[in-house]
């Protein structure tokens, strides 16, 4: 699990991160993966010679939750002939483009030496995308707090956010572990600050609130691996250390922000917006449970495009990932999507596998109040925790192996032995 050479596959995975500095979209969409998919599948094709693909359950999953999507579209294109537009193929192309990136990204099983490599991309990019975020503090935006890329795109502060939150937990996991030596400590101590800052700055709370909860885990699951006298002391400096940073972190804190996270009165009604959404999104699945209403339709429909002065936006209909799911593509999509977390999340909660738990937390708290279906961060976390596993189980696999070997050479010296007293 330690080969010296790193794939392709690895190269484009962890360049998939940088492209958020060149979107063009906002919420940082998969349509600016395609670029990078087609030449995965030129080089499996004429250059790899290995474009075959292992479906397991989880992948098969995932076709059929492709298959729902489609089969919604078409019903809807007879149903709501008058609300259907190119966007919708659009959208529907989006959800293809994420089976294809996560079934060729995932067709591999990855070194210990390439994760690191995968993990080391995706830190740097969430620490320029936080001092892209603290730079434009600093010149005196107040309010929340967006990130503007290379190509002057502003990125939306949930998506931003929680493409930070997820790679600051890998940081804290590389602090807490006892193999790192002190400078990458303190490198990774000074990423961290930088993190929590800038994701504190974006007042995107459902990143803020997810990666506390997240952190506090996280120490739990790693502190209870060794417990000693060592760890103890280690974990009041942390809370000391994190608690002072805090304090502090306030300090510079726009009121705005701080208002939004700490004062129910502020002006900002995305509370009350987003359980609207919530309820016109169930109340409209209610009358369409099996095939949903495909992707940039449901908005389109008078009944639920505007209630109460709100506008339901025309691409995350319910402000909710599983939720706008459930609205795509009916029960028909939702119950083989939902298979496909439940095989994927599971694997985690074998022995030695917990402390990426809090991770599955993460992505499932931000996702909860985000919709994040189409976005790079949900795709790319998924490939992430896919990877991580496989690798897992191949090492499981190679030490089950090298354990039978040594079990069987044993048995033939012991045959050896009982011949020759025997003779």
């Amino acid at each position: 699990m330690n080969n010296k050479k790193v794939s392709f596959d690895a190269i484009m995975f962890a360049l998939s991160y940088w492209l958020i500095f060149i979107t063009f979209e906002g919420s940082f969409s998969v349509q600016v993966l395609f670029p990078i998919l087609i030449l995965m599948i030129i080089y499996k094709i004429f250059i790899d010679n290995n474009i075959k693909v292992k479906m397991d359950k989880g992948k098969r999953t995932l076709f059929y939750f492709i298959v729902a999507l489609f089969i919604s579209t078409i019903t809807n294109l007879i149903i709501h002939i008058k609300y259907f537009n190119i966007n919708t193929i659009i959208g529907l192309l989006y959800f293809v483009i994420i089976f294809l990136w996560y079934i060729v990204t995932t067709n591999k099983v990855y070194s210990d030496k390439e994760i690191k490599i995968i993990k080391t991309s995706y830190i740097l990019t969430s620490v320029i995308c936080s001092l892209f975020l603290i730079e434009r503090f600093l010149s005196g935006q107040t309010g929340k707090i967006a990130m503007i890329n290379l190509v002057n795109m502003e990125i939306d502060e949930n998506y931003v956010s929680a493409l930070i939150a997820m790679a600051t937990l890998f940081i804290f996991q590389d602090i807490l572990s006892i193999n790192k030596k002190i400078g990458i400590k303190l490198i990774n101590i000074i990423y961290l600050v930088i993190n929590i800052f800038a994701v504190a700055l974006s007042g995107s709370r459902a990143a803020l609130i997810g990666l506390a909860i997240a952190m506090g885990l996280q120490y739990v699951i790693m502190f209870f691996e060794k417990v000693n006298l060592k760890r103890i002391l280690k974990f009041i400096m942390i809370i000391v250390i994190i608690t002072a940073i805090g304090i502090k972190v306030l300090e510079y804190i726009p009121t705005w922000t701080y208002n939004r996270y700490f004062n129910s009165n502020y002006a900002d009604k995305s509370n009350s917006k987003r359980v609207f959404m919530w309820k016109n999104g169930m109340r409209g699945i209610m009358k369409k449970p099996l095939t949903g209403y495909s992707i940039r339709i449901f908005d389109k429909i008078p009944e639920f495009a505007t209630i109460n002065d709100f506008e339901i936006p025309d691409r995350v209909p319910a402000h909710q990932t599983y939720l706008d799911i459930l609205i795509y593509s009916g029960l028909l999509g939702f119950i083989p999507f939902m298979l496909f977390l439940y095989y994927l999340f599971k694997e985690f909660l074998k022995k030695g596998r917990f402390k990426y738990i809090p991770m599955i937390f993460l992505f499932l708290f931000i996702t909860n109040i985000i919709g994040a279906e189409r976005s790079v961060f949900f795709g790319n976390t998924l490939i992430m925790l896919t990877i991580i596993k496989d690798n897992i189980d191949a090492k499981e696999k190679e030490k089950d192996k090298l354990n039978n070997s040594s079990n069987n050479n044993e048995i033939v010296v012991k045959d050896d032995e009982e011949k020759r007293i025997f003779n």
